[in-house]
This record gives structure tokens, C-alpha cells and sequence, in this order.
């Protein structure tokens, strides 16, 4: 009789402490505002990141890239245009280029961006290109840079 108590305490026991972890393991990951956001933001760079891999739009070189870019612009395809962009500004781009389109300063715009000239890079991913006005003014940067695919994109005009 003494030795069926005992067994019958010590699973009680485990089954308390069970309960208890789980319990708490529960609370922790559910109630707990900061594990919610980890996971969020661990999902949203998977994400991106995928998306990034899974780009296939860019040159091998920043060079070809810009040249990509300018056959696009002068087909008026702002829409392939946009995709030389880094992913996370693509649609941004495309409503700019489609702007732009719509106000017929697309041949404008493809005449400034042929006197890109390439800068000093600032590092083995990233390429700068400066373009000039008539007077050989710089009148804007672009930022040309390689993703984790080895693609180059356009980040910044």
C-alpha cells in the first residue's frame, strides 16, 4: 500500500512539474510581446531575402546593368526598367518611370543617365556612377550594387 502511494505521488510530482514547463514555455512564447516580433521579423528577412535569390534582373557587372537599364528606358519598357532596381524599391520606381513616361522626359532622362560616369567604388559590392549635365555638373548619383544572388542592382538615383 505504502510503495502504490509513492508511485502515485511521484507522477503526480512529474505530472505537476510537466505541466508547470509547459506552462510556462506557453506563456513565454505566446504572451510574450518580443518573441512575437522575433519571429515576425526572422519571417519578413526570409522573406527578402528569398526574394533578393530569386531576382534574376541585373547585369553580372554594374556597367552591365546601367546598360540594361538605358535598352529598357529607350524600348519605353518602365516596367523591366524598374525590375534593374533593388527589390525593395522596384515599385517605387516603376510608378517614377511611369511618371516620367507619361510627361515624355523619358529621352531626357535616357540622355542625362549616358553620361554616367563610374566613380571609385567604395567597396568590391557597391559601384558608384556620377551623371553630369551640359556644363559636366553633377547632377545626381547612382548607386549600383550587387545582391546575394552576385546580380548587380540598381540602389540609388
Amino acid at each position: 500500500m505504502f510503495y502504490r502511494s509513492a508511485w502515485k505521488f511521484v507522477f503526480g510530482f512529474i505530472a505537476i512539474i510537466s505541466l508547470t514547463l509547459a506552462g510556462l514555455y506557453a506563456t513565454d512564447y505566446y504572451l510574450n510581446p518580443n518573441k512575437k516580433f522575433e519571429s515576425e521579423v526572422a519571417r519578413e528577412l526570409e522573406d527578402a531575402s528569398r526574394q533578393y535569390m530569386d531576382d534574376t534582373y541585373g547585369g553580372e557587372t554594374p556597367e552591365e546593368t546601367l546598360e540594361l537599364f538605358i535598352t529598357a528606358l529607350e524600348e519605353g519598357n518602365v516596367e523591366l526598367a524598374s525590375k534593374y532596381f533593388v527589390v525593395d524599391d522596384q515599385r517605387e520606381w516603376f510608378e517614377k518611370l511611369n511618371i516620367i513616361k507619361q510627361n515624355d522626359e523619358l529621352k531626357s532622362m535616357i540622355k542625362d543617365i549616358k553620361t554616367a560616369k563610374r566613380g571609385e567604388n567604395i567597396n568590391d559590392n557597391s559601384s558608384i556612377f556620377s551623371i553630369v549635365n551640359y556644363k559636366n555638373e553633377i547632377i545626381t548619383v547612382m548607386n549600383i550594387i550587387r545582391i546575394q544572388n552576385g546580380l548587380w542592382k540598381i540602389e540609388d538615383l
